[in-house]
């Protein structure tokens, strides 16, 4: 075989036919034959190397390798791409010899990012993040520019790949030398915001069972969960590669951006042009179309899960069936802190008080981290369309927060012969067994028997309370805010007509009737925190009390940074925002009790009679949370349930905000022309056209007397005089336009 640089990027162009597995071999003859030209292979194969790995045309080789369940290709391109193997160890040589550097085209980016580069001061922002470092330039004409060695341009390429769209644009990228010479490099694909991300539908299996295993092997080759090894040039990778990750997975585009309260007039000025061109294309359309929000490709959350999981959890692929560790129960972090868009207060983000205590778990890097997961997680359960599966929002969720439940075999997503071996038959049985015994302790005669086929959720883990226990209480918001969550998720998704998500709510349900250490934990927890934040007595008495006033602040920042946008300040309302009440075992109203009891009303009526495993998920809820009608722990005279004055509205659907659901129930009451202007409508054509309707009503008499009147100004007088006052300057252009259709079209007198 020619080893070659011309051989080689012959057969990634496809001048010859061979397979998947002959080509990755070709690649490490070819790194072995020319360790001396490592620049050569670089600047030459490396663009066509991606592109077949990545498949910037729409086709790429895990995909392929995936789609036919190929073994022998899986593991050669698992081979080839390992954090060991030649070509990545070519790829830190080039980097430590400075021998190339490729352009990352900026419009891949995320929205969120592509904005921070447009200033400044954002640009200075950039540069505190790992990965802009060295990276971020300006060209000639004062542009910014990103010139990122091997390694980080492959690692941006690889966080890039589960947010594909469903265009394919092949534009050649620069690559340059140290010379500064430009030669020919990579292409690109239309990018989407993580949170409008479009999947490729249609196009078969996506290559995530072989991207997940590359994406494991890389956490522990560059990540490793051991505060001794967060030391040395890998550190200073694994670093890079988990701020890639958060930037391009968590941080979307509505997240408000730093500095935005020195530079609000200048912020303004921008959102102004944007909406002006935007209404531009807007108007010469024949239909004006309303954002909708698009859950995240189903490859995203997927290797969210991942990235989720193995923060939270350490697990040993040779011991099948043995019980996960607390990647944070130890003093010291191992996670590095991520500047990216920390999203918390300045006093959250130091470690004082009780996080001291909760060790790894309270410190910034931890909570920098699960801040992010929140905003990313509460966005969804208060977004989500009814019509798509909540599957992967639920096994998101579940893989933070109880990561002592093993993963099942639809989320560990493990297949091929070069992953980690499955469990035997005998670890099976005795997963099954204790399974059987947890729903037997939870149900007594009503367990289920798993007849008809039914997936049987795989809580087989028990829950161990020292091991886990400073996991629960760093990240408590997960327990009692996002839980109840999603209850009112599931509820408006049946009001509105979706069938229930039996298996989704068993999963997330039967985790807590299995751990009762678990409940009784969480029930003190939110009793003495209600407590404390509703100036009740009593909450000193908790074993917990120490950790609440951590708890209450943590929960205030992390809301506060949910529900921020871009109109935001940054963080300028983090400490005049009110603390919210954990709701978990709140009895009240807006407690998860009387959600779930919601959840079992209106289910039957939405379709044919619930399945077994529905009646089995709403056994689990009332096996461990309180029944409905009384008051909860905490709970004053004054206020709800839950111990304080109702919570107020969110801005995208919190407890007591707008939800998903059927559209009597949120239609305004009153006068239609007086209703709020609704976030999908454009706010200046609605005002122009009231104002239209409203003076020549009143001109026209056409209020409850349909008289008409010999005074009745004419339609284009009215546009006109709008034109002048209502109307930005910027689209009175296109206002003229319409009255010049008008003009043209017949009057009858």
């Amino acid at each position: 075989m020619d080893t070659s640089i011309t051989g080689l990027l012959g057969l990634l162009e496809g001048q010859l036919k061979i397979t998947i597995a002959q080509a990755c071999q070709a690649i490490d003859s070819c790194l072995d034959a020319n360790r001396d030209n490592l620049r050569g292979f670089f600047v030459q194969c490396f663009p066509a190397l991606l592109k077949q790995l990545f498949g910037y045309d729409g086709s790429s080789w895990l995909t392929t390798a995936s789609k036919n369940q190929n073994d022998q290709d899986a593991k050669a391109i698992i081979s080839l791409l390992a954090p060991d193997g030649r070509l990545l160890r070519a790829m830190y040589s080039a980097d430590m010899d400075s021998l190339v550097m490729f352009n990352f085209p900026l419009e891949r980016l995320p929205t969120y990012t592509q904005v921070l580069l447009d200033s400044d001061a954002g640009r200075q922002a950039a540069r505190q993040w790992p990965q802009y470092q060295q990276s971020l330039r300006l060209d000639s004409s004062g542009k910014p520019q990103l010139h990122l060695g091997v390694m980080l341009y492959f690692f941006f390429w690889t966080a890039f790949f589960v947010l594909r769209g469903t265009q394919a644009a092949f534009a050649p990228m620069p690559a340059q030398g140290t010379s500064g010479q430009a030669r020919g490099g990579v292409s690109g694909w239309t990018h989407r915001a993580p949170l409008r991300s479009k999947t490729r539908r249609g196009a078969g299996p996506f290559g995530n069972e072989i991207y997940l295993q590359l994406l494991r092997l890389y956490l522990d080759g560059f990540l490793p969960q051991d505060p001794d090894a967060g030391r040395g040039p890998r550190a200073v990778l694994g670093q890079a590669l988990l701020s890639i990750m958060v930037e391009f997975w968590l941080v979307d585009s509505e997240a408000p951006q730093p500095g935005a309260a020195a530079a609000a007039a200048a912020a303004a000025a921008q959102h102004q042009q944007q909406q002006a061109r935007g209404m531009r294309s807007l108007l010469s359309s024949s239909l004006l179309r309303a954002q909708k929000f698009e859950p995240p490709p189903t490859e995203l959350m997927d290797a969210l899960s991942l990235l989720a999981r193995y923060i939270a959890a350490v697990e040993d692929p040779s011991k099948p069936g043995s019980s996960p560790r607390s990647a944070q129960a130890l003093q010291s972090s191992w996670v590095p802190w991520t500047p990216v868009q920390p999203l918390l207060s300045s006093k959250a983000g130091k470690a004082v008080g009780a996080s001291f205590q909760l060790g790894a778990a309270g410190q910034p890097p931890a909570q920098a981290f699960a801040c992010h997961l929140y905003r990313f997680l509460r966005r969804g359960l208060t977004m989500w369309p009814h019509q798509r599966s909540i599957t992967p929002l639920v096994t998101l969720y579940l893989s933070y927060a109880t990561p002592w439940v093993p993963q099942d075999a639809g989320s560990a997503r493990v297949s091929f012969s070069v992953a980690a071996a499955r469990p035997s038959a005998d670890t099976s049985r005795h997963l099954a067994k204790q399974v059987s015994g947890l729903f037997a302790q939870a149900f007594g005669e009503h367990s289920p028997s798993g007849k008809g086929g039914q997936q049987q959720p795989q809580q087989a883990a028990t829950f161990e309370l020292d091991e886990w226990q400073v996991h629960v209480l760093a990240n408590m918001p997960f327990f009692s805010l996002l839980l109840p969550l999603l209850l009112d998720l599931e509820a408006s998704r049946l009001a509105a007509g979706s069938r229930p998500d039996s298996q989704d709510l068993l999963k997330a349900l039967s985790v807590f009737p299995a751990a009762p250490d678990l409940v009784s934990m969480l029930t003190e927890v939110e009793t003495a925190y209600n407590a404390m934040i509703h100036q009740q007595a009593g909450w000193m008495d908790s074993p917990y009390a120490e950790f609440i006033p951590f708890m209450s602040e943590q929960a205030r920042d992390w809301e506060s940074a949910a529900v921020a946008d871009t109109s935001s300040s940054s963080h300028s309302q983090g400490s005049a925002a009110a603390v919210p009440s954990f709701r978990l075992f709140d009895r009240g109203p807006q407690g998860a009790s009387a959600r779930l009891q919601q959840i079992q009303a209106t289910a039957p009526r939405s379709g044919p009679t619930p399945d077994e495993a529905f009646q089995r998920a709403m056994a689990m809820g009332r096996a461990f949370l309180p029944a409905t009608g009384e008051r909860g722990p905490g709970a004053s005279a004054e206020g709800p349930a839950s111990g304080g004055p109702p919570s107020p509205p969110q801005p995208f659907g919190g407890s007591q905000g707008l939800k998903l659901g059927h559209p009597s129930q949120v239609r305004y009451k009153g006068d239609s022309m007086q209703r709020p202007i609704a976030s999908n409508e454009i706010g200046w054509l609605v005002r122009l056209l009231v104002w239209v309707s409203t003076s020549l009503n009143q001109a026209l008499q056409l209020g409850s007397a349909d008289t008409g009147s010999a005074d009745a100004p004419e339609l284009l007088g009215v546009l006109s005089q709008a034109s002048t006052s209502l109307v930005p300057l910027d689209h009175q252009q296109e206002l003229a336009h319409i009255e010049q259709q008008l003009s043209s079209f017949p009057t009858s007198r």
